[in-house]
C-alpha cells in the first residue's frame, strides 16, 4: 500500500471521526465529502470543507479533516483561512469551523493556530483522534 493511500484512509477516518463528534454534539451532518448516505459539500471561500453540518437553530458548521503530512502545505493553510473566515452569519452568530487531526500531530495543529489564526482562535475547535 501506498504512502498516498495510506493518508487518504487515515483522511477518511478522521472525517468519519468528526462526523461522529459533531452528531455527539448535537448536530445534523448534512453534507460530507466521498461518504455515501450524505450529499457532498458545496465550496465555501473557494475550497470545499469534508463537512458541513446544522444546528437544530439553522446555524451551519464547517468541519476539516487534516493528516500530519498535509497539516501546514499552502493549500491546507489556505482552506483554514476561508473556513475560519466565516465570521458572522447573517443574523451576526459565529460560524463554528471544526478541525480534526490525529493525537500525533496535535501540538502542531496548536502551533499553526496560535501563530496564523490567533485572532480566529475561538472559532476554531481542535479535535485530536487518538487511535488513528
Amino acid at each position: 500500500m501506498s504512502d498516498n493511500s495510506d493518508s487518504t484512509q487515515l483522511h477518511q477516518r478522521l472525517v468519519l471521526g468528526l462526523v461522529d463528534y459533531l452528531k455527539g454534539l448535537d448536530w445534523e451532518v448534512v453534507h460530507v465529502a466521498g461518504v455515501g448516505g450524505y450529499r457532498e459539500p458545496f465550496e465555501i471561500g473557494g475550497y470545499t470543507p469534508d463537512i458541513i453540518a446544522k444546528r437544530a437553530d439553522g446555524l451551519l458548521a464547517v468541519g476539516e479533516a487534516a493528516t500530519c503530512d498535509v497539516l501546514s502545505d499552502e493549500k491546507t493553510m489556505k482552506q483554514f483561512t476561508a473556513f475560519s473566515d466565516l465570521s458572522t452569519t447573517n443574523d451576526k452568530r459565529e460560524v463554528p469551523f471544526f478541525v480534526v487531526v490525529p493525537e500525533s500531530c496535535g501540538s502542531q495543529l496548536e502551533d499553526i493556530i496560535s501563530s496564523k489564526y490567533s485572532s480566529r482562535i475561538q472559532r476554531i475547535t481542535r479535535v485530536k483522534m487518538s487511535g488513528v
